[in-house]
């Protein structure tokens, strides 16, 4: 149990332990780093802030002393223990006049390390600027083309279908579905890392059975399983589980063109969501040239295919707002900071970015025409409730990486109105564990690689 002292006490103790890091700073920092003792956020306690030469104090420094065995179990509050300094960058939206608006955790450290982080912080200047989305880059073709040389292999498929109690119905259908799985189609599908790998750990759920059992909100699915660590066998398992549709991105019950044979002559329109688009005009070439001309045929009235044309070569450069617009999609201010490279309202890790990169690669990869349907089909869903929900229809697509607490700052998708209507993304921190299925929000692995030459039509 922790006895915490009186706010006075407490207060003695921190400006000890402020004393002594200023005594080291001092000796070892520059000449024109200022320190000022005081109360400051996060953590609204005496802390130290410093500013370089006029400006206002970006930085916070509060000690934090030792709590528990673990390497984030620290406290604000003393405990006689092991005693380190929280460093915190704070960010105004303009000048840094009144509140922060985001305070962003660098490190909790010894001294050494915060004067390791000060240095750092005053070499790379204390404003935050603006930055462009950079155009895709060779980067993302090769991962293609990497994806698409693995894709070639089939792995092995190893059948772990236990004798879980289903319908006489479902049982034939499962195993008639088992008889179609296709090993290329998976090959192809299958969630992957960086380097064409099968992903560690990952399902995707791709048909649903009934039980005769009662099972609540879950479902018996027949799954596909990728290795749970790297030296297991890389095999890809199809095994029937119990399991809550909820969390899984990779929900193919309504894509069985991705692991069927019997839909592999599903129509573009199925599969991508357009019909008509000409792939060829997608490529590495004059992208310039193409947006101007796509550009203008779509202000005349141009077609689906002309405006998902337009939006793929619009992400592609980087110009994510336009591309989105052109579906009626707006980004919200937290996420248009994001992705510019700009910090976001409210608490934020040492992590900042990697959350820049993840956005601007989900923005990238997403598909803005399949976004508004999936609105206006939740909100019809709803009218046919007997109680209605208040707030209009929303959806978590996924969540900023390295994220180890409950609630995680997610993208979203929602609406402004409860007909579904005025569809945006944004941020929020969320402890929903739902993920929209990204065959809903995520533009089709195929249209990527044939528009880049690396599979083409059969």
């Amino acid at each position: 149990m922790i006895i915490r002292p009186s706010p006075s006490a407490a207060d003695v103790l921190r400006l000890e332990a402020l004393y002594r890091l200023v005594s080291y700073l001092e000796s070892r920092g520059p000449a024109d780093v200022s320190w000022a003792f005081g109360i400051a956020p996060p953590y609204n306690l005496m802390g130290l802030r410093i500013s370089v030469g006029e400006t206002a104090a970006q930085l916070v420094v509060h000690p934090m002393w030792f709590l528990g065995p673990h390497r984030n179990d620290f406290t604000p509050f003393p405990t006689g223990e092991q005693c380190v300094y929280a460093l915190h960058r704070l960010h105004w939206r303009d000048e840094p006049t009144g509140p922060p608006y985001a305070f962003e955790h660098m490190t909790t450290a010894g001294p050494d390390e915060i004067l390791a982080a000060v240095l750092r912080w005053k070499a790379e200047g204390p404003r935050a600027e603006p930055t462009s989305v950079s155009p895709i880059g060779d980067d993302e073709v090769s991962w293609l083309r990497t994806l698409a040389t693995t894709a070639a292999e089939p792995p092995e498929i190893v059948h772990e279908i236990d004798d879980t109690a289903l319908t006489p119905d479902s049982r034939a259908r499962l195993d008639d579905d088992l008889s179609h799985v296709s090993r290329e189609a998976l090959a192809l599908h299958i969630p992957r890392d960086e380097r064409g790998r099968p992903a560690l750990g990952a399902y995707a759920l791709l048909a649903s059975y009934e039980s005769e059992e009662e099972l609540g909100a879950k479902q018996v699915w027949l799954a596909v399983l990728t290795p749970g660590r790297r030296r297991d066998p890389q095999v890809i398992r199809l095994a029937v589980c119990t399991l809550a549709r909820g969390p899984y991105p990779h929900v193919w019950e309504d894509t069985r063109w991705l692991w069927d044979d019997r839909a592999a002559g599903a129509s573009e329109r199925e599969r991508w969501g357009v019909e008509g688009l000409d792939v060829s005009l997608l490529g590495s070439g004059d992208r310039t040239a193409r947006i101007r001309d796509l550009s203008g045929r779509c202000a005349a009235g141009g077609s689906l295919a002309d405006r998902v044309a337009l939006c793929i070569l619009l992400q592609d450069e980087g110009r994510l707002e336009e591309a989105f617009a052109l579906f009626g999609i707006r980004l919200a201010d937290s996420l248009l900071r994001l992705i510019h490279g700009l910090p976001i309202a409210g608490y934020l890790s040492n992590k900042l970015p990697s959350w820049i990169t993840f956005a601007r690669e989900q923005l990238r990869s997403a598909a803005p025409w399949l976004m508004p349907p999936v609105l206006t089909a939740e909100a019809e869903r709803r009218m046919a409730l007997r109680s209605r929900p208040k707030r209009p229809p929303y959806f978590r697509l996924c969540a900023l990486p390295h994220q180890p607490t409950a609630s995680k700052m997610s993208l979203m998708l929602v609406a402004g109105s409860r007909d579904g209507t005025e569809p945006a993304l944004d941020l929020e921190g969320t402890g929903w564990d739902y993920r929209l299925p990204e065959t809903l929000w995520k533009r089709p692995l195929e249209i990527d690689l044939r528009r880049f030459g690396l599979v083409h039509d059969e």
